[in-house]
């Protein structure tokens, strides 16, 4: 196969590549249409050590010093530096994706690396020959599979070290958790010219040991993106992308860029004092030392940060390294400005505000409950507790007034916690009305139907506190703000004049004269409006009493029997718990299909006097495990512009209904009726004497 020259430029030094054809060593995807393509997870397969050689100049093999690796050499050259140096010549961020090696996968070996310069144009992105037995490619994350680590075109480790090496010698390297990538490449760069995002401190999160002291721990790649950058990588499901991974690594870095670079210039400053003195002490200790070294030929001074590597987590992180200008050091929060000025981290300050030496903790933020207006009206800006507790600055948490509670004081706590007897609700869930159709009571089209529960307002109606203030919601039987007090029992009142009652009459109710009790009557349709189709369907009726409590009817069976099919309602009725329902009539009409089925229950018993909340009917098929068991009337019609199943209040009757029948007073604790003079009865409904 013949071999071709091109150029590659590696930090301004030109390399000649002796290149196989059909087996690039280089990616050059970068621009695309003005913007960068993120999108490849596959590099082109690179050539292998005896595809290609290096050449710098007119010289096979660069000049430099020679490092050693086990028995390898990898060579370098330092480049010149005879022109300024562009941010594409000097900023470089990297990214390796690993595979397993050894007992279980367990131990890392680098397998691919990618590296892009400033533009975030990608200046390497090849497979890496891995020495050893591959025993998990751990797929899912790294996208490797063994046939891309096969063949002669892949690139040797060897190879790959000495490459990397050279593109990043001098320069300042950026990337996220580098000291796991330059240990898999066995190579080493200076702690000053690496800017790691997973140990770069205000990226980091704060947690407390257990003498409650505060240690900083890395965060992950893909939530930086995400909390910074508002960038969605390394999507569940999708192996990583080295090229994307070091893309994002340099976007985090350029977004902290200034405070990032005084951060390590206050280090290497601080470094070199730690030198300076150490260098001090060891001049003092003795004559003869002192007298040997002016004896000695003055000593080149070693640089004192050239080698040193620098851990954030080893060395615990703390501002008094590098920033004993800044107030109290900026206490370990912040980082320390020229103008000896402190830049806090996210949540510290001083007394409620930024700066000073970040001592104190700020409280989380909410929509204020109140607070004075802005200029053009508006209120509820975000406020520190809401405007609804106190911070505590050494713990960082709101002590919130009685009534409020949760983060930043942002929603209301139920009085007493409802007693036991209610549950504590927010706005956006409380009901209109307590049965369904209370709101769709059939005035029109569009409030017809069939349901159970009250009306939700979902949308429209919206307000601020919707998700935040809240009420008690009580249990039937209970009442109240705080759902401390008991109901009573409601009936008739025994004096209330009803227009046009005959005593004397033997029409309407048994023993009551022409009264009339209350008819609510349910309208069904078919879909096809054919009334054979209910046919051997069920479902159930569900009763809401006065107290709120909710008792449906055991399932109901179909019948084409207009009297058999009535006599199953009727009974269904009255057998609901505690005679809640003691007596009801019940008449069908299914003769017409095209007026569907007429449903008319008429409470006539003396619990159900006066006004009743509607009826429910329970139409959706519930089945295996559910309670009642019923198949449903899945015919239902579900749209129509006149034909739209309902349920009215046809009849009001006679009666009223109040609690303790409107002759007494109710016990709140006990739930009794305390009935006035001359009444007796649960519902101070008989009278006992004449007044």
């Amino acid at each position: 196969m013949p071999m071709h020259q091109f150029q590659v430029q590696v930090h301004n030094i030109p390399y000649t590549m002796n290149h196989r054809p059909n087996s690039p060593s280089f990616q050059s995807r970068g621009r695309r249409n003005g913007s960068f393509d993120d999108s490849s997870s596959t590099p082109s397969s690179p050539s292998t050590a005896s595809d290609h050689s290096w050449e710098h100049g007119t010289v096979s093999k660069p000049k430099g010093r020679r490092r050693r690796h086990g028995s390898k050499v990898c060579k370098t050259a330092s480049p010149p530096h005879d022109k300024p140096m562009t941010k594409n010549d000097l900023y470089f961020a990297l990214d390796c994706e690993m595979v397993g090696v050894g007992p279980e996968g367990l131990d890392s070996a680098v397998a691919r690396v990618a590296i892009c310069n400033w533009a975030e144009e990608v200046i390497l992105d090849t497979y890496v020959q891995v020495p050893t037995e591959v025993t998990d490619y751990r797929t899912f994350v790294s996208g490797i599979e063994a046939k891309d680590l096969e063949g002669s075109d892949v690139m040797p480790l060897e190879q790959a070290r000495c490459l990397v090496k050279a593109i990043l010698q001098g320069k300042i390297l950026i990337g996220h958790a580098l000291e796991n990538d330059l240990a898999a490449l066995k190579i080493t760069h200076p702690w000053h010219d690496i800017r790691d995002t997973a140990n770069y401190p205000p990226f980091m999160k704060e947690i407390r040991d257990g003498e409650d002291r505060s240690i900083l721990r890395p965060r992950k790649l893909k939530e930086l993106a995400w909390d910074h950058l508002g960038r969605d990588i390394q999507a569940q499901g999708k192996a990583h992308n080295p090229v994307e991974d070091a893309r994002t690594a340099l976007r985090l870095y350029k977004s902290e860029r200034m405070q990032w670079e005084l951060m390590v210039m206050s280090q290497v400053q601080a470094s070199a004092r730690e030198e300076e003195d150490r260098e001090g002490k060891s001049s003092v200790r003795g004559q003869a030392p002192l007298l040997n070294q002016l004896l000695q030929p003055a000593k080149p001074r070693r640089q004192p940060t050239q080698q040193k590597v620098f851990n954030y987590r080893q060395s615990g992180y703390n501002a008094r390294n590098y920033a004993s200008s800044c107030p109290n050091s900026c206490s370990g929060h912040g980082t320390c400005g020229f103008d000896e000025v402190c830049t806090c981290y996210h949540g510290w300050g001083s007394n409620g505000m930024s700066g000073g030496d970040c001592s104190e903790r700020f409280c989380p933020f909410e929509l204020a409950w109140v607070d004075n207006p802005q200029r053009d009206g508006t209120r509820h800006r975000y406020a520190e507790c809401a405007n609804k507790g106190t911070c505590d600055r050494k713990t960082g948490e709101c002590s919130c007034f009685p009534g409020y509670e949760g983060k930043a004081c942002g929603r209301q706590s139920c009085p007493n916690h409802c007693s036991g007897h209610g549950t504590c609700e927010y706005m956006k869930d409380l009901e209109f009305g307590i049965v369904f159709n209370e709101y769709y009571d059939g005035s029109s089209n569009a409030l017809s139907g069939l349901g159970a529960g009250g009306k939700k307002y979902t949308e429209g109606h919206l307000t601020w506190d919707l998700d935040r203030a809240r009420a008690c919601v009580c249990d039937p039987g209970w009442t109240g703000l705080e759902c401390t007090q008991r109901m009573c029992p409601y009936g008739n009142d025994v004096l209330d004049v009803m227009p046009g009652f005959d005593e004397n009459s033997l029409s309407g109710l048994t023993g009551y004269g022409n009264e009339v009790g209350q008819t609510q009557t349910i309208t069904l349709y078919d879909a096809d409006l054919d009334n054979n189709n209910f046919a051997g369907k069920t479902f159930a009726i569900q009763f809401t009493s006065k107290h709120n409590e909710t008792f449906a009817t055991q399932p109901i069976s179909w019948d084409l029997d207009d009297t058999v099919f009535a006599g199953y309602i009727e009974n269904a009725l009255k057998k609901l718990p505690n005679k809640v329902i003691d007596d009801v009539d019940v008449e069908v009409d299914s003769t017409s299909s095209a007026a569907g089925v007429i449903i008319d229950v008429t409470f006539t018993g003396a619990s159900v006097q006066g006004k009743q909340h509607k009826l429910e009917l329970l139409v959706d098929p519930c089945e295996a495990g559910c309670t009642p068991s019923i198949t449903g009337l899945t015919n239902l019609r579900t749209y129509s512009d006149t034909t739209l199943s309902t349920v009215e209040i046809t009849t009001p009757g006679s009666h009223q209904s109040f609690e303790c029948g409107r002759r007494g007073t109710c016990n709140r604790d006990s739930g009794v009726c305390q009935c006035y003079e001359g009444f007796t009865g649960d519902t101070c409904g008989v009278l006992s004497a004449l007044a």
